[in-house]
């Protein structure tokens, strides 16, 4: 079972945040006493079951967490017992404001596997944070999804963004911003689906 902790990182000009966060699966087995020797969690783990369930525990005050991926990627990834498979400059964030709404986009490198993501972008909801993701689907092309620590929700077929511009429009134009997204096609007929890899570790 995860551990919730609580994590302290010191941002530029020396503010000191706190985060509630889950420790990886195996923290509490790890004996490394170097980043070098903590394992590569999958892209999946980062993006679904790190990532996703960490948006809800940052306050929209906190929002320096999602505008510079070095803290949640690097810092707080190796805090809790594993490296990200991705460099941090791998990950380009955009920040669209839009109706007095400020959402980030993260963009990863293309996936590989079945369900993992392309975009994650992280939407206001009530005060804090909540991740929409737009991943390799299992019965379409491409899926939007919703995961929290013990269940991932989706939503059907979405148009592959080329941008992060199209992914907020594509996102926007489903309901995201309203938190009930419009469900697409579920089903894409002759798609087969690369395979999946959903362990913890790369």
């Amino acid at each position: 079972m995860k551990q919730l902790i609580t994590a302290f990182v010191i941002l530029l000009g020396g503010i000191v945040l706190p985060l509630r966060i889950y420790a990886c699966p195996f923290s509490e087995t790890l004996s490394a006493t170097s980043e070098s020797d903590k394992p590569i969690a999958s892209p999946y783990y980062l993006q679904h079951q790190y990532l996703s369930v960490l948006a809800p525990e940052i306050e929209l005050r906190d929002s320096a967490w999602l505008a510079d991926p070095f803290l949640l990627n690097t810092v707080v990834a190796e805090s809790t017992g594993f490296r990200s498979p991705f460099e941090t400059d791998e990950i380009e964030v955009t920040v669209i404001s839009d109706e007095g709404v400020r959402v980030y986009i993260w963009r990863f490198p293309e996936p590989q596997y079945c369900r993992e993501a392309l975009y994650l972008m992280f939407v206001p909801d009530e005060g804090h944070y909540t991740a929409y993701a737009i991943s390799i689907g299992q019965l379409v092309d491409w899926e939007i999804s919703k995961s929290t620590q013990s269940y991932r929700s989706t939503y059907g077929r979405v148009k592959r963004p080329d941008n992060a511009n199209e992914c907020y429009s594509l996102l926007k134009d489903r309901g995201a911003l309203t938190g009930k997204i419009s469900p697409g096609e579920f089903v894409q007929e002759g798609y087969v689906a690369p395979p999946g890899n959903y362990d913890f570790k790369h």
